[in-house]
């Protein structure tokens, strides 16, 4: 059967909901309801009710291979239980397409086994739930120490001063020898009660006792693999050691990268649970039914959306750790998966690996699907920064203090990158020569350092979500919610920042320039890592914050297509609003922190006045300048929002009762802009 759509072709209308297919008589339908997707996608959208079985083609769905690679492959159909109405999803309308994705990759697919006596493009193997399959794991490792010296292996890698590794057969914890092999572990912690390092340092070394399963089991693994050493930050640190700790955070990036293989425990919520299918853990059981000489077998779950609902992916400091490696063995609840940076395996699938890496076998093939780790090997393009901040800023932390020595391993792999970008309390520093935004090639941007520092200050919340108070409030890590993931003031923006200068204040109140060039040695952050106050010396205006409400478009003006199309409906939330005169004002979106905005939310006021903006850049409109918005504290201002100027809009309220948006002319922006006073002062900001 031929299958030449993603989309899949349509085979039969399960007409049956998940829980009446799974309390069915029928093993088969039994089958098709173990492997059906829940009630709500990713995005919360409900999903339909009702069920119906669609075939896939395997290449597409793995491989993507073309035609001309697969003459001695056969492809493989696959089945899967999906939850889209059928005319959706056999024309592909209504976000269909991303409903089938979505999921497919929370239950897999359902594969026939059968003899063939042609190579078929997917195996599907059946797994023990007691115990994985070791060999798979070393095959994994070798294929990779083989093909991927470019992309897998650190080229005259740093060596560490004062590693301490475990050795496995000793359980003791020592000095790492010379060009030490060692396996990385990247777990939960958990509770202090359940992660206590037990550790006995009346022996010389100090040895691990009554260590979580967790541990025991990844040393178990890690000699099965023919490696004597093991790091684990619980045990290799010492915890008691302020100065350790430190250093060793300071090369986390190094940790990482340099290990022969990292240990990913993606299962379980506390060390107590162990790696599953090792020592008893047992894993879920893999969905098949034998059916007369054939026998179907579930793909399993997408390790992405595996990984992506663990524990493990919810916690601030495995981000880093996953992200930095350079190969990973990642156990879940249901099968264990092999991810380098070259290629990504799974334990169930059997696939042509040769053929699906490029001619010289350093990689895969920019069209194979992707793995659980979409972006891997940070720090080679800086202009995408704040993308892994974005990242991490989802995730939890114990200690809200960590926030940014969690991200420093990436900050040092951005720093070592071929344009060095640095950080100032987790603010990035893009480098000074940019020749890039996050999607497009530009003309490159010449800049000072303190100009820099100010592009950095350009990031913006799109869900706010609470202050971390432990950061000053310029800084990303001073709050908590999602940012975006570009600059207000994107990398390949000429905007100038003449009228601005910026002094850091040190722990003694003692004023100090930031660099206005490139040093010749490196910007070292790791010497402002404490920086709670700097002073910009900029214009300010008064601004007016309010709070705008759509209106819902009536039944007459949706006949009135003309009037359809000059409608510009924006969102209900926070502006910036400036009289141009008695007639006219200026909106701005405001993207105000969750302190601002719950301020609005507990008053009856729908405009405030008691912000203060900040000047930053050329104030022409879609010049890239941006306004920093703050709220006076008394001795100091603290940030509570942005917005920019690129973007302005006109309101007027129209008798057919919506909200009509116009964009803001130049002249009328030009006249506003010079008869606003402004006054130069120096704001104390933290």
């Amino acid at each position: 059967m031929e299958i030449k759509l993603d989309r899949g072709s349509f085979i039969a209308d399960l007409g049956a909901s998940v829980e009446t297919l799974k309390a069915s008589e029928c093993a088969m339908c039994q089958l098709f309801g173990s492997v059906s997707p829940s009630d709500y996608d990713s995005k919360s959208s409900a999903r339909s009710e009702l069920c119906h079985l669609r075939a896939f083609s395997a290449n597409r769905v793995f491989a993507r291979l073309k035609a001309s690679e697969m003459r001695e492959i056969d492809d493989t159909t696959l089945l899967g239980v999906v939850r889209v109405k059928i005319s959706d999803a056999n024309s592909g309308r209504n976000d269909s397409s991303y409903s089938l994705t979505d999921g497919l990759e929370e239950t897999g697919y359902l594969c026939r086994i059968q003899a063939n006596q042609r190579q078929s493009i997917l195996e599907v193997q059946h797994l023990s739930s007691t115990s994985f399959d070791l060999g798979f794991a070393i095959e994994s490792l070798a294929y990779c120490s083989v093909n991927h010296r470019q992309t897998c292996t650190t080229m005259e890698a740093s060596p560490i001063e004062s590693l301490r590794v475990i050795d496995c057969q000793t359980r003791t914890i020592i000095r790492a020898p010379p060009e030490c092999q060692y396996v990385a572990l990247s777990y939960v912690w958990g509770s202090s009660t359940t992660s206590t390092a037990n550790i006995e340092t009346r022996n010389n070394p100090p040895t691990i006792q009554n260590a979580p399963k967790v541990i025991n089991d990844t040393i178990d693994v890690t000699l099965n693999l023919g490696i004597r050493y093991l790091w684990i930050d619980r045990y290799c640190i010492d915890q008691s050691n302020k100065d350790e700790k430190h250093n060793t955070i300071r090369v986390m990036d190094l940790i990482y990268s340099n290990a022969r293989l990292t240990i990913i425990a993606a299962a379980g919520d506390n060390p107590e649970y162990g790696l599953p299918g090792v020592n008893g853990t047992v894993r879920r059981v893999q969905p098949r039914l034998e059916v007369g000489e054939h026998s179907l077998v579930s793909t399993l779950p997408h390790p992405e959306w595996l990984i992506k609902h663990s524990t493990w992916a919810s916690r601030g400091w495995t981000y880093q750790e996953g992200l930095l490696s350079k190969r990973r063995l990642v156990f879940t609840d249901y099968q264990v998966f092999y991810e380098c940076n070259g290629m990504h395996c799974a334990e169930s699938l059997v696939l042509p690996r040769d053929q699906l890496h490029v001619k010289s076998k350093k990689e895969f093939k920019v069209d194979v699907a992707s793995g659980a780790f979409r972006n891997k090997d940070p720090g080679k393009k800086p202009w995408q920064i704040m993308f892994y901040v974005s990242e991490f800023n989802k995730r939890d932390l114990t200690f809200p203090s960590d926030a940014v020595n969690a991200m420093e391993g990436i900050f040092n792999s951005f720093s070592n990158g071929r344009r060095p970008l640095y950080h100032l309390v987790g603010v990035p520093i893009p480098p000074p020569e940019s020749t890039y935004n996050y999607h497009t090639i530009y003309k490159a941007t010449h800049r000072t350092l303190e100009e820099c520092f100010l592009v950095g200050l350009s990031w913006y919340h799109t869900k706010a979500v609470g202050r971390r108070e432990e950061f000053p409030s310029w800084s990303w890590a001073g709050w908590l919610g999602d940012l975006e993931v570009e600059f207000m003031v994107r990398s390949d923006s000429s905007s100038r920042f003449n009228n601005v200068k910026v002094w850091i204040e040190d722990d003694q109140g003692t004023l100090s320039d930031l660099p206005t060039s490139a040093p010749s040695q490196p910007f070292s952050s790791h010497t402002y890592s404490h920086v709670r106050f700097i002073h910009m010396e900029a214009f300010t205006i008064p601004l007016s914050a309010v709070h705008l409400q759509k209106k819902p478009i009536v039944d007459s003006a949706r006949k009135n297509f003309r009037g359809w199309l000059n409608i510009c409906m924006k969102d209900d939330g926070h502006y910036a609003k400036f009289e141009v005169d008695e007639n006219t004002c200026i909106y701005a979106r405001l993207h105000l922190d969750q302190r601002e905005q719950d301020i609005f939310a507990g008053s009856s006021k729908q405009t405030r006045n008691d912000l203060i903006g900040i000047l930053v850049g050329e104030q022409n409109l879609g010049s890239g300048g941006f306004v920093l918005v703050i709220r006076e504290m008394g001795g100091y201002a603290e940030r509570v929002g942005l917005f920019e100027f690129s973007s302005l809009y006109t309101l007027e309220n129209d008798k057919r009762a919506y909200n009509n948006w116009n964009n803001v002319s130049g002249f009328a922006f030009t006249k506003w802009f010079k008869e606003t006073p402004r006054v130069k002062r120096t704001i104390r900001l933290g």
